[in-house]
């Protein structure tokens, strides 16, 4: 492999209980009472788009929903500790490798982690959900264009995630897929290679 990219949320850092808090207290505010089972349940794993479930509760202002959640998920992530384990370790490790973050973030919340954790310092590019808004994975189109910002062909980069849709897409875009296993890492996922921790990648 001459590349090696990574998902970010889940893979790198732990964010996932911040992104799922965002969002209860989202609803919170509209009266809607959910717990974390239920949204990992019912939005997280299947990878359902929020507007979808948002009509489905009968919330409508959108707009405002959406900036409530990002400001609830940016003052959460501001400031914490949340590399995983051996994250950035393995990211300096990667070398003479290329490597990328493709993630299907936003922008706004990469920055405000990578103000704490330096993620841009450490690989040669970084692809966030704003460079094709709506084609997300297992949409390939965000990994195409990693790689192609690498100037490495699909098939020569591997893709590293914790989620079904992070091996979809990597499968999707011609390359290699890589499981690490996280705490909401659904069971039976099939990938290329799977690892019980991102130490285990060098």
């Amino acid at each position: 492999m001459q590349a090696v990219l990574f998902d970010m949320d889940g893979t790198l850092v732990d964010t996932i209980g911040r992104w799922v808090g965002a969002y209860l207290a989202s609803l919170a505010d509209y009266g809607i009472v959910w717990t974390e089972a239920e949204f990992l349940e019912r939005v997280y794993a299947p990878n359902r788009p929020m507007l979808v479930v948002l009509a489905e509760l009968g919330i409508d202002d959108t707009e405002t929903f959406r900036t409530r959640r990002d400001d609830h998920y940016c003052e959460l992530l501001r400031g914490a500790e949340l590399w995983l384990p051996g994250a950035r370790e393995v990211l300096l490790r990667m070398r003479p490798r290329k490597v990328g973050i493709v993630t299907t973030a936003w922008r706004r919340y990469y920055d405000v982690i990578d103000q704490a954790h330096g993620l841009t310092t450490l690989v040669d590019t970084v692809v966030t959900i704003d460079a094709a808004p709506g084609r997300g994975k297992p949409d390939p189109l965000t990994l195409l264009m990693g790689a192609r910002e690498l100037g490495v062909a699909p098939e020569d980069c591997l893709y590293v995630g914790d989620q079904p849709f992070d091996v979809a897409g990597a499968r999707n875009a011609g390359m290699k897929s890589c499981l690490v296993p996280q705490a909401h890492t659904p069971d039976g996922i099939e990938a290329d290679l799977v690892l019980a921790s991102l130490e285990e990648l060098t």
